[in-house]
């Protein structure tokens, strides 16, 4: 997810001349760089030649640590702008010069700021709507802020009837002086979600490195003419490895009990809750699958969402992807994806999770579970 803030404010002193300024453009550049590169990435790495593809994805990479450099260089910058701002009013806090003026301009200022910092919030809410625990720590920060706001406008309401008060000057500016504290350490929220967001970027490019591999192990060999059978057959001949199944694709074996179990998953400082346990139940006779699935997240005892997810699915494997639509009354689909014998990853969609009482209604494909099988 980008993180893309645009601040002017005389009283952090930034200007397009600014370090700031300099550090922004080169985040911006650094995001136009990579975007391009990972535009069309997914489908030429289905259609490339294995070398071709690795240097295109080691080039998408490569871009995407430059996003994140540039992005941390801005965002330290911003919050040490914030945090001068913060020292200023501090340090000001017990003069008796204080104005009403200053105040206002003060807070006029500050309200352009809070504004500013609303709007990105806005956009990031609307960019990650699929992910309910990120949304719903993306709200909680707005409502923050509209609460700052808030306060700001009802301290100018006071200002008018107590203007001839200084001490009612001087408390005011030490709010706004902790405004801007409160600010930097938004700013130092964000910085911990964007180390988060690389994570989930350098986990998703190794998976397509390994998808590279697989799809180079998985090219047909040149056909041989079959050599006459030495022997006859024997009485019970052994089980074969998959199942044959339409145009003669190989079936993959998924049938079992697959389970996750995490006893030290959490809630995450980015609002994200981890998985403590997931169980899929899978019944396979040879193309047909039929199975349900359960997942518990890790919700503090202190908050209302449901931590459960349960649903069942069905569905006929027909090609190599191997997702299923959801059993009604839930719309959605399960996507498994076979990483070794004992292994699966597992991601789901439910489009209406909240009428249904479902509080986190999507696993991503890009972070799926890992399962791991328990019994055939």
């Amino acid at each position: 997810m980008l993180l893309a803030i645009t601040f002017w404010s005389p009283v952090l002193g930034q200007t397009p001349e600014s370090q700031l300024g300099v550090s922004r453009e080169a985040y911006s550049a650094a995001v136009d760089t990579w975007m391009t590169l990972q535009q069309d990435l997914p489908g030429e790495l289905k259609r490339l030649p294995a070398e071709e593809a690795q240097a295109k994805l080691q080039a998408a990479e490569k871009a995407r640590l430059a996003v994140g450099r540039a992005r941390l260089d801005y965002l330290n910058g911003l919050k040490a702008a914030y945090e001068t701002g913060a020292g200023r009013y501090k340090a000001t806090g017990d003069s008796r010069n204080g104005t009403k003026a200053l105040i206002e301009g003060a807070d006029k200022e500050m309200l352009s700021d809070l504004d500013q910092a609303t709007m990105w919030l806005d956009e990031e809410i609307r960019s990650a709507s699929a992910n309910r625990p990120r949304v719903a720590a993306l709200q909680k920060q707005r409502a923050e802020l509209m609460d700052l706001r808030s306060l700001i406008q009802r301290r100018g309401r006071d200002l008018e009837r107590f203007e001839s008060e200084l001490s009612q000057s001087n408390a005011n500016r030490a709010a706004l002086g902790r405004a801007y504290g409160e600010l930097a350490g938004w700013v130092a929220s964000a910085s911990d979600a964007a180390a988060k967001d690389e994570e989930v970027w350098a986990a998703a490019y190794a998976k397509m490195r390994l998808r590279i591999a697989n799809q180079v192990s998985e090219r047909p060999m040149p056909r041989r003419e079959p050599e006459p059978a030495p022997t006859p057959p024997p009485t019970t001949p052994a089980a074969p490895p998959a199942i044959q199944g339409p145009a003669s694709a190989l079936v993959p074996n998924i049938g079992g009990i697959w389970v996750l179990n995490n006893p030290h998953a959490r809630k995450l400082p980015s609002g994200a809750y981890e998985p403590a346990s997931s169980r899929l139940t899978i019944t396979q006779n040879g193309t047909e699958v039929h199975g349900s699935f359960e997942c518990r997240f890790a919700v503090p005892a202190n908050e209302s969402h449901n931590p459960v997810v349960r649903f069942d699915f069905t569905g006929r494997i027909t090609n190599p992807i191997l997702r299923f639509a959801v059993s009604a009354p839930l719309k959605g689909t399960i996507l498994i994806r076979p990483v070794d014998a004992v292994t699966l990853e597992v991601s789901y969609g439910i489009s209406n999770s909240q009428k249904a009482g479902i509080d986190f209604g999507a696993v991503p494909e890009e972070g799926p579970q890992l399962l791991r099988r328990a019994l055939r």
